[in-house]
């Protein structure tokens, strides 16, 4: 009966650990001007929200009542930041800045900081999750202690964000904002200029130069479709497949000429499709798929097909001396 009662206890104890684990607002500090500060994150109304820092200890973050995270500074030191869709289980919807309390001389105020802190140097890349919807106030723009983030991808999700957010009337963010054609973003701030340095936010539309690298591609129907994971933007193209080199339906070869012994092929066809295989009906050429080169190895004729993974697919001969 008494170990009973001791490991009742021992449970209780280990869950008062872990609740006091995660700080409540009054009781997270971080440094701010010199000391360790209260701080708060704001979200319309100056110190309202309950602040905690993530397990990681990369993020703070304030929890709405549905259970979804209003975040307010990354606390990381990585050059390439992708907020995740979720902190600590709860789904990332906003992103804010930290509030400190400050006493001034006719009472009490806050000082801001944005989402990433004065103190970060390395952090170049920002790019927000689709699960974002709002971006509040000196976010990315701080007219006093401005960030040095480069690049900030946008997702077509955000329908809600402050002027004084992105492109407010101090100023404007240095960095390029990468979004969406259709973005509001890009309706409200795109040419517009602001403050009295007279400066224009450097507005990126999200296309194939821009993001290439991060599109996801479907092919249905010999058509390629391109989504842009960061923003939503989408490339649409039929499929096709020029071959430019050889430009002959006819390519002679030779084995025992070096400069002839190979040939290098030239193959254009959309972005995002890919070549499925290079294929002689005659072994009379190896083929690297790779390289998409053609080595002759033995005489006779043969007949190559290039086929893409659209289903696309063109023919052309190869006689070898």
């Amino acid at each position: 009966m008494k170990r009973r009662k001791w490991l009742a206890a021992l449970v209780i104890f280990t869950a008062l650990l872990m609740i006091s684990a995660v700080p409540a607002c009054a009781q997270l500090k971080i440094k701010h001007g010199g000391k360790k500060c209260a701080v708060s994150i704001y979200d319309g109304i100056a110190g309202n929200q309950d602040t905690y820092k993530s397990l990681n200890g990369k993020w703070i973050y304030a929890v709405n009542g549905n259970k979804t995270i209003i975040l307010g500074q990354y606390l990381g030191k990585e050059k390439k930041v992708k907020i995740p869709q979720k902190i600590d289980g709860k789904k990332v919807v906003a992103i804010s800045c930290v509030e400190f309390a400050q006493s001034y001389g006719d009472g009490m105020g806050f000082d801001r900081e944005g989402f990433i802190p004065p103190s970060n140097k390395t952090t170049k890349e920002v790019w927000i999750p689709c699960t974002v919807s709002t971006i509040f106030m000196n976010a990315f723009l701080d007219p006093d202690k401005n960030d040095k983030v480069r690049d900030l991808y946008i997702p077509k999700s955000v329908k809600n964000f402050s002027a004084y957010g992105i492109c407010g009337p101090m100023d404007c963010v240095d960095a390029e904002v990468h979004v969406s054609k259709s973005s509001p973003i890009y309706k409200e701030c795109y040419g517009k200029t602001y403050g009295p340095s007279g400066k224009k936010l450097n507005i990126t539309v999200c296309d194939e130069g821009s993001l290439s690298h991060n599109f996801k591609t479907s092919i249905k129907k010999k058509k390629i479709t391109r989504t842009c994971k960061a923003c939503g933007y989408k490339h649409k193209e039929n499929a096709f497949l020029d071959i430019r080199t050889p430009s002959t339906h006819l390519v002679t070869l030779s084995r025992s000429n070096k400069r002839r012994k190979k040939i290098t092929l030239d193959l254009r066809f959309a972005e995002g499709d890919k070549v499925k295989y290079i294929k002689p009906d005659k072994l009379v050429v190896i083929v690297n798929k790779q390289k998409r080169t053609l080595t002759a190895v033995r005489k006779g004729q043969t007949r190559v097909t290039v086929k893409l993974k659209s289903g696309i697919k063109k023919s052309f001969n190869v006689r070898v001396e």
